[in-house]
């Protein structure tokens, strides 16, 4: 297998595969979207939502917004042994108190967590309040759709016998963490066979 013309750009890392299969580029595509963790908020209370916007439509909003952080400082929430207590070592509180202006997810204030950019939330009246205390948790995409690190996708070219690969990140870590998560992974993955087979 050749990598060859890799570009960065940002967010953004493309490079080429020759001389490999395309299942094997498929797995690793599949690990990228399904199996890295990501932190995104989980669960949402709010104390006071004057704005248009139902509970549900603002929480669905804040769901989807990247929140960035050292990522090997968590655990998934089935690693933990806090029996879903409160705990910092696999969730992380986000607290929100607005009144009377737009609210954006800058807006949001926590301890270790990064906001890469300002994501409009709803807006507010003069008089309209919003305040709420969100929790984040370790998770990954075949969980849930905004545990997902970004647009991961290939092209296969018949002529060249090449493999164009693409990973595009949300904004919770950098492509190249994206792709080093998922082989790590895969690596896990393939040493649990090995045992396996070695019980056998």
């Amino acid at each position: 297998m050749k990598i060859e013309d890799v570009k960065k750009d940002g967010e953004k890392l493309q490079f080429k595969i020759k001389d490999t299969d395309l299942s094997f580029v498929n797995a690793i595509r599949r690990l990228c979207t399904e199996s890295v963790p990501v932190l995104a908020v989980d669960t949402v209370e709010f104390t006071k939502n004057d704005s248009v916007l139902y509970d549900e439509i603002i929480a669905h909003r804040i769901g989807l917004i990247p929140l960035k952080t050292n990522i090997k400082s968590f655990k998934l929430r089935e690693d933990c042994s806090c029996e879903d207590k409160e705990c910092n070592k696999c969730m992380v509180k986000l607290k929100l108190s607005v009144k009377g202006k737009e609210v954006s997810s800058k807006d949001m204030k926590s301890t270790g967590v990064e906001i890469p950019f300002d994501m409009p939330i709803t807006k507010l009246t003069q008089e309209q309040e919003l305040e709420f205390v969100a929790e984040a948790k370790l998770g990954v995409g075949k969980e849930h759709a905004k545990f997902i690190p970004g647009l991961i996708f290939h092209t296969y070219e018949e002529n060249e016998k090449e493999v164009t690969f693409n990973v595009e990140s949300w904004g919770q870590m950098k492509p190249q963490e994206i792709l080093a998560s998922a082989s790590e992974v895969f690596a896990k993955k393939l040493k649990e066979i090995d045992k396996a087979v070695d019980k056998a």
